[in-house]
């Protein structure tokens, strides 16, 4: 074991504790993460690890505060927004899901359908805003027609349903 040859290198224990989480071993996660903020309290990353973790054991309030001070990159903004739909808190987690991607996030259709689907309810304009800008910007991608459609139905838009379907 490498942590046992080299007890006092935090990275093997980010690393260690990053791979237990994705395993669902979170307690021991949890540790490994104590021992890095002990090693090195300023790790990149650990904010956001650690926020994943809370999220992870159903505490997104804690991934909030996690993450109050951490750098606003594409990562966290994404870690935002799961803890706050996690809270209930829709708008502003499609609010953090448009951050991320101006952040520089990957645009993928999930990442779009997210953001539509947390808007549906509150602001069904602009969560086919949101599926518009997908199709714009990755091509028609089915998950995001379907959707658009979907919600078209919902609205009772038949015009606007016949013309996506020429999409």
């Amino acid at each position: 074991d490498r942590i046992a040859r080299t007890p006092s290198d935090a990275a093997l224990y980010f690393e260690r504790a990053r791979l237990l989480r994705l395993v669902g071993r979170l307690v021991r996660a949890g540790r490994d993460l104590d021992v890095v903020a002990r090693l090195d309290p300023g790790r990149d990353g650990l904010a956001l690890e650690r926020a994943r973790l809370h999220r992870a054991v159903g505490r997104p309030a804690a991934a909030l505060a996690a993450l109050e001070a951490h750098a606003d990159t594409a990562q966290v903004w994404l870690e935002r927004a799961r803890a706050l739909r996690a809270l209930g808190r829709s708008r502003e987690a499609a609010t953090a899901l448009e951050a991320a991607l101006v952040a520089g996030a990957p645009p993928t259709p999930d990442l779009f359908l997210e953001r539509a689907r947390l808007l549906a309810r509150p602001a069904p304009r602009e969560a086919i805003a949101t599926l518009v800008d997908g199709i714009a910007r990755l091509g028609p991608a089915p998950a995001l027609v379907d959707e658009l459609l979907r919600l078209d139905v919902a609205r009772g838009a038949a015009v606007a349903v016949l013309g996506r379907t020429l999409l």
